[in-house]
């Protein structure tokens, strides 16, 4: 068995989650993904490094990257619509027909 440095500022899934605004689930998923370092630590439970969890949002959002740059990429990111797609967008937002009072 290899033994392994743990970092001493360990936190848990629910703690690193609400630091980066995701959910738990999210966070186990990073782990899996290797976006993250799991360390298991007594009865099974694991955690992660703090100092590791606040680099993941600096280097995921930097500060100079707006919301509006983040709605940018994934539209871009998007496939394009279909013209049935289109049709059925533009009659969703078009404007209600005005209704005449009945006197």
């Amino acid at each position: 068995m290899h033994s392994v440095p743990v970092p001493s500022d360990l936190i848990g899934p629910n703690q690193a989650a609400e630091i980066l605004g995701v959910s738990r689930r999210t966070v186990y998923n990073m782990i899996e993904r290797g976006e993250l370092i799991g360390y298991r630590v007594t009865d099974g439970l694991t955690r992660v490094a703090e100092t590791e969890v606040r680099a993941h949002i600096k280097e995921v959002d930097p500060p100079s990257v707006t919301l509006d740059a983040h709605i940018r990429r994934i539209v871009d990111a998007a496939p394009a619509l279909t013209p049935e797609q289109l049709e059925r967008l533009r009659a969703l937002l078009a404007p209600a027909p005005a209704q005449s009072e009945a006197a």
